[in-house]
Protein backbone atom coordinates (compact mmCIF):
# COMPACT_ATOMS: atom_id res chain seq x y z
CA UNK A 1 0.00 0.00 0.00
CA UNK A 2 1.71 3.49 -0.69
CA UNK A 3 0.67 4.89 2.30
CA UNK A 4 2.56 2.22 3.95
CA UNK A 5 5.72 3.15 1.61
CA UNK A 6 4.84 7.44 2.42
CA UNK A 7 4.85 6.70 6.55
CA UNK A 8 7.66 4.27 6.63
CA UNK A 9 10.12 6.63 4.42
CA UNK A 10 9.45 9.40 7.35
CA UNK A 11 11.87 7.70 9.58
CA UNK A 12 14.49 6.49 7.23
CA UNK A 13 17.46 9.36 6.81
CA UNK A 14 18.43 7.64 3.28
CA UNK A 15 15.09 9.21 2.04
CA UNK A 16 15.61 12.53 1.15
CA UNK A 17 12.75 12.95 -0.94
CA UNK A 18 9.25 11.07 -2.31
CA UNK A 19 8.85 11.09 -6.09
CA UNK A 20 5.42 10.57 -7.34
CA UNK A 21 4.66 9.36 -10.59
CA UNK A 22 3.20 6.83 -13.52
CA UNK A 23 5.63 6.74 -16.04
CA UNK A 24 4.00 7.96 -19.81
CA UNK A 25 0.68 7.88 -18.78
CA UNK A 26 0.41 9.23 -14.99
CA UNK A 27 -3.16 7.79 -13.85
CA UNK A 28 -6.44 6.73 -15.49
CA UNK A 29 -8.13 7.27 -11.95
CA UNK A 30 -10.01 5.35 -10.26
CA UNK A 31 -11.09 1.94 -11.89
CA UNK A 32 -14.53 2.01 -12.70
CA UNK A 33 -15.48 -1.13 -13.58
CA UNK A 34 -15.40 -1.98 -10.04
CA UNK A 35 -18.28 0.40 -8.78
CA UNK A 36 -20.77 -0.88 -11.61
CA UNK A 37 -20.15 -4.47 -9.51
CA UNK A 38 -22.22 -2.23 -7.04
CA UNK A 39 -25.46 -3.48 -9.16
CA UNK A 40 -27.33 -5.86 -7.11
CA UNK A 41 -25.86 -5.21 -3.75
CA UNK A 42 -28.44 -4.42 -0.75
CA UNK A 43 -27.47 -0.57 0.21
CA UNK A 44 -25.53 -1.66 3.42
CA UNK A 45 -22.94 -4.20 1.60
CA UNK A 46 -22.62 -1.20 -0.32
CA UNK A 47 -21.99 0.94 2.44
CA UNK A 48 -19.64 -1.37 4.00
CA UNK A 49 -17.24 -1.72 0.84
CA UNK A 50 -17.39 1.70 -0.08
CA UNK A 51 -16.47 3.29 3.73
CA UNK A 52 -13.78 0.00 3.40
CA UNK A 53 -12.37 1.32 0.47
CA UNK A 54 -12.24 4.73 1.17
CA UNK A 55 -11.44 5.35 5.20
CA UNK A 56 -8.69 1.71 4.80
CA UNK A 57 -7.13 2.95 1.32
CA UNK A 58 -7.85 6.36 -0.18
CA UNK A 59 -7.94 8.62 3.56
CA UNK A 60 -4.81 7.10 4.52
CA UNK A 61 -2.89 7.46 1.48
CA UNK A 62 -4.32 11.56 1.36
CA UNK A 63 -3.34 11.96 5.59
CA UNK A 64 0.51 10.24 4.93
CA UNK A 65 0.98 12.66 2.25
CA UNK A 66 -0.60 15.93 4.38
CA UNK A 67 1.74 14.66 7.02
CA UNK A 68 4.93 13.90 5.19
CA UNK A 69 8.00 15.46 6.08
CA UNK A 70 10.02 14.43 3.51
CA UNK A 71 9.15 16.73 0.04
CA UNK A 72 6.93 14.97 -2.30
CA UNK A 73 7.95 15.76 -5.94
CA UNK A 74 5.24 15.09 -8.65
CA UNK A 75 5.85 14.41 -12.48
CA UNK A 76 2.51 14.14 -14.57
CA UNK A 77 3.00 12.63 -18.04
CA UNK A 78 -0.13 12.13 -20.03
CA UNK A 79 -3.39 11.82 -18.39
CA UNK A 80 -4.06 12.57 -14.51
CA UNK A 81 -7.40 11.95 -13.47
CA UNK A 82 -9.40 11.49 -10.55
CA UNK A 83 -7.75 10.73 -7.48
CA UNK A 84 -4.40 11.25 -8.81
CA UNK A 85 -5.25 14.56 -9.76
CA UNK A 86 -6.92 15.82 -6.79
CA UNK A 87 -4.02 14.03 -4.62
CA UNK A 88 -1.52 16.26 -6.11
CA UNK A 89 -2.86 19.30 -3.95
CA UNK A 90 -0.55 17.74 -1.27
CA UNK A 91 2.44 17.55 -3.29
CA UNK A 92 5.15 20.45 -2.52
CA UNK A 93 5.85 20.19 -6.29
CA UNK A 94 4.43 19.18 -9.57
CA UNK A 95 6.40 19.16 -12.88
CA UNK A 96 4.28 18.27 -16.04
CA UNK A 97 5.48 17.00 -19.20
CA UNK A 98 4.05 19.15 -22.61
CA UNK A 99 1.05 16.50 -23.20
CA UNK A 100 0.21 16.48 -19.17
CA UNK A 101 -3.88 17.11 -18.83
CA UNK A 102 -5.53 16.76 -15.83
CA UNK A 103 -8.87 16.29 -15.15
CA UNK A 104 -11.82 15.13 -12.41
CA UNK A 105 -15.27 13.94 -14.11
CA UNK A 106 -17.40 13.48 -11.07
CA UNK A 107 -19.86 15.13 -12.63
CA UNK A 108 -19.95 12.81 -15.65
CA UNK A 109 -19.57 9.89 -13.62
CA UNK A 110 -22.05 10.81 -11.14
CA UNK A 111 -19.06 11.15 -7.84
CA UNK A 112 -18.02 13.40 -5.16
CA UNK A 113 -15.09 15.71 -5.11
CA UNK A 114 -12.20 14.22 -3.16
CA UNK A 115 -8.66 14.27 -2.20
CA UNK A 116 -9.00 17.46 -0.46
CA UNK A 117 -9.87 18.98 -4.09
CA UNK A 118 -12.79 21.44 -2.52
CA UNK A 119 -10.30 22.75 0.12
CA UNK A 120 -6.96 23.20 -1.82
CA UNK A 121 -8.29 23.22 -5.44
CA UNK A 122 -9.68 27.00 -5.12
CA UNK A 123 -6.39 27.92 -2.93
CA UNK A 124 -4.01 26.91 -5.50
CA UNK A 125 -5.34 27.61 -8.48
CA UNK A 126 -8.20 30.31 -7.54
CA UNK A 127 -11.84 29.68 -6.65
CA UNK A 128 -13.47 30.18 -10.74
CA UNK A 129 -11.09 28.06 -12.10
CA UNK A 130 -11.51 25.53 -9.43
CA UNK A 131 -15.65 25.70 -9.78
CA UNK A 132 -14.69 24.75 -13.67
CA UNK A 133 -12.72 21.60 -12.83
CA UNK A 134 -15.02 20.43 -10.15
CA UNK A 135 -18.32 21.26 -11.23
CA UNK A 136 -17.70 21.37 -15.35
CA UNK A 137 -15.50 18.76 -15.25
CA UNK A 138 -12.90 21.26 -17.33
CA UNK A 139 -9.78 19.53 -18.34
CA UNK A 140 -6.75 21.37 -17.51
CA UNK A 141 -3.82 21.23 -19.95
CA UNK A 142 -0.27 21.43 -18.45
CA UNK A 143 0.11 25.25 -19.80
CA UNK A 144 -2.92 25.49 -17.83
CA UNK A 145 -2.13 24.05 -14.58
CA UNK A 146 1.28 26.20 -14.78
CA UNK A 147 -0.40 29.48 -15.66
CA UNK A 148 -3.22 29.28 -12.60
CA UNK A 149 -0.37 28.05 -10.04
CA UNK A 150 -1.18 24.37 -9.83
CA UNK A 151 1.62 23.38 -11.18
CA UNK A 152 5.57 24.60 -11.02
CA UNK A 153 6.27 24.24 -14.57
CA UNK A 154 6.88 22.37 -18.03
CA UNK A 155 9.51 19.91 -18.35
CA UNK A 156 9.79 19.72 -22.08
CA UNK A 157 12.47 17.41 -22.04
CA UNK A 158 10.36 14.90 -20.63
CA UNK A 159 8.22 14.26 -23.74
CA UNK A 160 10.24 11.54 -25.11
CA UNK A 161 11.55 9.96 -22.12
CA UNK A 162 11.16 6.38 -21.81
CA UNK A 163 8.68 5.16 -18.79
CA UNK A 164 11.84 5.63 -16.19
CA UNK A 165 12.83 8.97 -17.15
CA UNK A 166 15.97 10.66 -15.31
CA UNK A 167 15.36 12.24 -12.36
CA UNK A 168 18.07 14.18 -13.02
CA UNK A 169 15.72 16.05 -15.32
CA UNK A 170 13.69 17.24 -12.88
CA UNK A 171 15.35 20.44 -11.45
CA UNK A 172 14.11 20.34 -8.10
CA UNK A 173 15.23 16.82 -7.05
CA UNK A 174 18.99 17.23 -7.32
CA UNK A 175 19.18 20.33 -5.11
CA UNK A 176 17.09 18.80 -2.84
CA UNK A 177 19.16 15.59 -2.48
CA UNK A 178 22.06 17.73 -1.89
CA UNK A 179 20.53 19.74 0.76
CA UNK A 180 21.48 18.71 4.20
CA UNK A 181 19.00 16.33 5.88
CA UNK A 182 18.39 17.80 9.00
CA UNK A 183 17.87 21.39 7.63
CA UNK A 184 15.76 20.11 4.85
CA UNK A 185 13.21 17.82 7.36
CA UNK A 186 13.06 20.67 9.65
CA UNK A 187 11.78 23.01 7.08
CA UNK A 188 9.54 20.75 6.05
CA UNK A 189 8.19 20.75 9.37
CA UNK A 190 7.70 24.16 9.87
CA UNK A 191 5.70 24.24 6.61
CA UNK A 192 3.65 21.50 7.81
CA UNK A 193 2.74 23.31 11.01
CA UNK A 194 2.22 26.36 8.96
CA UNK A 195 -0.67 24.84 7.79
CA UNK A 196 -4.15 24.13 9.13
CA UNK A 197 -3.46 20.22 8.99
CA UNK A 198 -6.87 19.43 11.26
CA UNK A 199 -8.80 21.53 8.65
CA UNK A 200 -7.40 19.29 5.70
CA UNK A 201 -8.47 16.07 8.03
CA UNK A 202 -11.75 17.08 8.13
CA UNK A 203 -11.90 18.08 4.85
CA UNK A 204 -10.58 14.34 3.70
CA UNK A 205 -13.09 12.64 6.09
CA UNK A 206 -16.19 14.90 5.28
CA UNK A 207 -15.44 14.02 1.11
CA UNK A 208 -15.15 10.96 1.72
CA UNK A 209 -18.23 10.48 3.31
CA UNK A 210 -19.26 12.38 0.37
CA UNK A 211 -18.28 10.03 -1.70
CA UNK A 212 -19.32 7.10 -0.02
CA UNK A 213 -23.08 8.57 -0.44
CA UNK A 214 -22.64 9.22 -3.75
CA UNK A 215 -21.53 5.31 -4.27
CA UNK A 216 -24.73 4.47 -2.12
CA UNK A 217 -27.29 6.27 -3.94
CA UNK A 218 -29.57 4.08 -5.66
CA UNK A 219 -29.88 5.34 -9.10
CA UNK A 220 -25.60 5.67 -9.04
CA UNK A 221 -24.45 2.06 -10.57
CA UNK A 222 -27.06 2.28 -13.10
CA UNK A 223 -26.15 5.35 -14.06
CA UNK A 224 -22.47 4.53 -14.00
CA UNK A 225 -23.21 1.53 -16.20
CA UNK A 226 -24.81 3.54 -18.68
CA UNK A 227 -22.18 6.59 -19.02
CA UNK A 228 -19.27 3.68 -19.01
CA UNK A 229 -21.32 1.61 -22.00
CA UNK A 230 -21.28 5.21 -23.83
CA UNK A 231 -17.37 5.53 -23.65
CA UNK A 232 -16.97 2.06 -24.94
CA UNK A 233 -19.72 3.21 -27.31
CA UNK A 234 -17.49 6.41 -28.42
CA UNK A 235 -14.33 4.39 -28.33
CA UNK A 236 -15.58 1.83 -30.75
CA UNK A 237 -17.00 4.38 -33.11
CA UNK A 238 -13.61 6.06 -33.46
CA UNK A 239 -11.53 2.79 -33.99
CA UNK A 240 -13.86 2.45 -37.42
CA UNK A 241 -13.28 5.91 -38.39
Amino acid sequence: MISKIINDAQNDEKVKVILIHGGKFFSSGNDLSVLTNMLGKTKEELRAASMDGIFNNMNPYLNALNDSVKPVVAVVRGMCLGIQFTMLTLADFIYCSPDAVFQTPFMKSFQSPEGTSTLNFPLQMGRRLASEVLLLDKPLTAKEAVECGFANSIIPELQNEPEWFDINKVPTIPKLLETDYRTLINCKRVLNFAKDKQKTQEVIKEEGIQLSNAWVDEEFAPKLASYMMSLIEKREAKAKL
